[in-house]
């Protein structure tokens, strides 16, 4: 009997665990199909997700340009993207708008205009240094493209940069990831590619000598020199008296003589003037600040402490001031 209950005993405890190696195989198996379902699951997921996010971009893509020739190249420089993007800002923004798609009545859009896609960069280059004449037959807006887009400072490596910049308006694969536009990173920038001003034999600015003046500081009044050249003389000229068709003479107008109060003018840049306005006389748009959103009010007062200077010189004065050999 005790050999008998032994044996019974053996039998059960197999039976046990073949029972267990049974369940744990079919856990095992359980748990491998589970986890070959998650995995199934997470790669539709993962497919799905990419599909919706193709199929967004593709209608989201701005098929505006879909058939214009194509603007090839690799990858702009971050460096020199940044610069161009500041350059562009400044001095071409006015007109063809912070994006490149233009201005009605003012400035073409550089990134669909099949003649700037299909420009080699060195045509590009020299097109913009001698700009368009109103007369020119293709002229389309019957407004004049200055030399340069009005800034005669612009060096070759400046418009380099900026033919680079629109390059990459025009084919969004070429444009880095640039840091967010601020007005104060768009002023470093700027500054950071304006020639030092010439120093004067005692070793000071020469520019804070040339600028005297009983009501404003010099320095005040250079900065503010160098200031209009980033933004404004694109449209009202050299020598501030402005441009046909495009700005007014910000030197013989009693509209900017006679307002006295600073804080009014800086009030009225900070708006600009819309062409609805009735005494807007060019029916071109003052953009609010003009144009340059690294014009704060500190800035804008430097403008116009400038333009008072100018405003008291004999016969005006030439803007464009010398900034250095």
């Amino acid at each position: 009997m005790h050999k008998h209950f032994a044996s019974t005993n053996n039998s059960s405890a197999t039976k046990r665990r073949a029972s267990r190696a049974r369940r744990g195989a079919t856990e095992r198996l359980a748990l491998g199909i589970l986890a070959v379902a998650c995995l199934a699951v997470a790669g539709l997921v993962y497919t799905a997700r990419a599909a919706m996010i193709s199929v967004q971009t593709w209608f989201l893509r701005d098929t505006s340009l879909d058939g214009l020739p194509p603007v090839d190249g690799a990858m702009l420089d971050i460096t020199q993207a940044t610069r161009g993007r500041a350059m562009f800002y400044a001095t071409c923004s006015t007109c063809h708008a912070a994006n490149g798609r233009g201005m009605t009545g003012l400035g073409k859009d550089l990134v669909a205009s099949v003649y700037a896609r299909t420009l080699p960069d060195a045509d590009f280059h020299a097109f913009i240094r001698k700009g368009r004449d109103a007369s020119d037959p293709l002229n389309t807006t019957g407004i004049a493209m200055p030399p340069s887009g009005g800034n005669p400072n612009l060096s070759d490596a400046q418009v380099d940069d900026v033919v680079a910049y629109v390059r990459a308006l025009q084919n969004r694969d070429r444009m880095p990831t640039l840091p967010t536009v601020t007005a104060e990173h768009l002023f470093e920038v700027l500054m950071s590619m304006a020639p030092a001003p010439a120093a004067s034999a005692e070793g000071s600015s020469a520019a804070n000598t040339q600028y005297q003046d009983e009501e404003y500081e010099s320095a005040d009044i250079a900065a503010g020199a160098q200031l209009y050249v980033m933004s404004c003389i694109s449209c009202h000229g050299a020598d501030a008296r402005g441009v046909a068709k495009l700005g007014k003479d910000l030197v013989a107008s009693t509209f900017v003589r006679d307002m006295k109060d600073d804080e009014a003018l800086i009030a009225f840049l900070t708006k600009g003037r819309s062409t609805s306005d009735p005494l807007n006389t060019t029916k071109v748009d003052m953009p609010p600040r003009g144009g340059n959103p690294a014009l704060n009010d500190d800035r804008l007062f430097q403008v116009i402490s400038y333009l008072r200077w100018l405003q008291k010189q004999p016969g005006g004065a030439s803007v464009a001031p010398s900034q250095g050999a």
